[in-house]
């Protein structure tokens, strides 16, 4: 049943199933942290510019994100293909409540940027 279910949530067409990534991908899973990192920089270069409590909880937000992203990417296909069911469970729990923690972050920090912004603008 976990085996389903690890296949079901990797993302297609690569499946924890098989005996060892192909090389095409493990390229695509990498090409999927592009997006992450053009963030990544957007908001390191914001808060070079603003250095307030909002960019810094961005920073903070995108960083977690990004660490998770690569831990979804790269590490937890080997740790899934390793055969160790249950660690594997524990470092997904463990993950998605850092996960969730680092998206309210920079959600939080967006949303004071926005409101910022927006009472700025209005005068």
């Amino acid at each position: 049943m976990i085996r389903l279910f690890l296949c079901l949530v990797a993302t297609s067409p690569f499946c924890i199933l098989r005996e060892y990534p192909q090389p095409m991908d493990m390229l695509i899973r990498l090409l999927s942290l592009i997006p992450h990192i053009i963030v990544l920089i957007a908001v390191f270069s914001y808060v070079s510019r603003r250095p307030t409590a909002e960019a810094y909880l961005m920073v903070a937000g995108t960083c977690v994100g990004t660490l998770v992203s690569i831990f979804y990417t790269v590490i937890f296909p080997l740790l899934a293909m390793s055969g160790q069911w249950k660690s594997v469970e524990v470092y997904l729990g463990i993950i998605s409540i850092v996960g969730t923690m680092g998206a309210f972050a920079f959600a939080i920090g967006f949303l004071i940027l926005v409101k910022k912004e927006v009472a700025a603008n209005k005068v």
